[in-house]
């Protein structure tokens, strides 16, 4: 935004009995009280009003020193405040080309278009409208070029004397506990298909983002308990043990720990045998032994 435009007097009465003055800051600090560079004051013609601009980002207070020539004491100081909230006149512009996707576009309001044309959304609709009306009077809606997460989720779909053309891709969820008119409009080319619909829904092998909105989703809850129970088994904890020179560990998070503990325990090699053994961390643990023997070329023994 462009600078804020701010005026100063000095005295009291007839403001043009104070002209010529050559008023200075000598005071404009920010919140934390840290010096911030002043801007300039001039003189308004020679009205005996002074102005200057500055671009407030935040609080700044300042005192103004009107200088000792035709001043007063009592009159030659002012104390103000600058604060962001001075360029509240600067809201209320034209917002013009919003080039990237509409995360939530309605909300629990109505999105109206009377007699105009809604054309090439070209980004995802993350949720159009959930909780709302989604009305076209007499108007065309075109090309929404990516799919739409979730239509119309509790909230009434209405196109009255218009055409709803071109879905180019899939309806994640069209309708969930909603209306779909169409009312003298001609609905076209929905791409996909849509089988087995209030059907047996069996063996679903991939992820499911919303099974059933406002339904029962059935025989879950015992399958996913033995899926906990077996996962725990199989991954382990804290306490898992990492076995012993006759025993593996039983858990992954077992495993783990072996390695951990081969890392950094303790070995013993005796010459005369060529055993070597291995035990965990404060050798607590024997956890393996190897015999290793002479070769042709090197003597391991003595």
């Amino acid at each position: 935004m462009a600078s804020k435009q701010y005026l100063l007097r000095f005295g009291s009465g007839n403001p043009s009995a104070y002209s010529g003055l050559a008023p200075t800051f000598t005071k404009f600090l920010n919140s934390a009280g840290s010096a911030t560079t002043a801007p300039s004051i001039s003189e308004l013609s020679t009205t005996g009003l002074y102005t200057f601009s500055y671009d407030p980002q935040g609080f700044i207070g300042f005192v103004c020193d009107g200088a000792t020539t035709g001043l007063a004491s009592t009159d030659r100081y002012i104390i103000g405040i600058l604060d962001t909230n001075d360029k509240i006149s600067e809201v209320g512009g034209t917002l013009t080309a919003l080039g990237s996707s509409l995360s939530v576009l309605a909300i629990g309001a109505t999105l109206t278009a009377q007699g105009a044309t809604l054309v090439a959304i070209g980004n995802s609709a993350a949720l159009l409208a959930v909780g709302a009306t989604l009305t076209a009077h007499g108007a065309t809606m075109v090309a929404i070029g990516n799919s739409l997460s979730v239509l119309a989720i509790g909230a009434t779909l209405t196109a009255q004397g218009a055409t709803l053309v071109a879905i180019g891709n899939s309806l994640s969820v069209l309708a969930i506990g909603a209306t779909l008119t169409a009312q003298g409009a001609t609905l076209v080319a929905i791409g996909n298909t849509s089988a087995a619909a209030a059907a047996t829904l069996a063996a679903v092998g991939s992820s499911i983002g919303a099974l059933a909105v406002g339904a029962t989703m059935q025989a879950i809850g015992s399958t996913l308990t033995a899926q906990s129970a077996t996962m725990s088994a199989i991954m382990g904890s804290a306490a898992s043990s990492f076995g012993t020179d006759s025993a593996d560990p039983t858990t992954l998070y077992g495993f783990m720990k072996r390695i951990q503990e081969l890392q950094e325990g303790n070995s013993i090699y005796a010459k005369g045998t060529g055993v070597w053994t291995i035990y965990s961390r404060g050798s607590s643990q024997l956890l393996a032994t190897k015999t290793i023997t002479d070769s042709s070329s090197q003597v391991t023994k003595t």
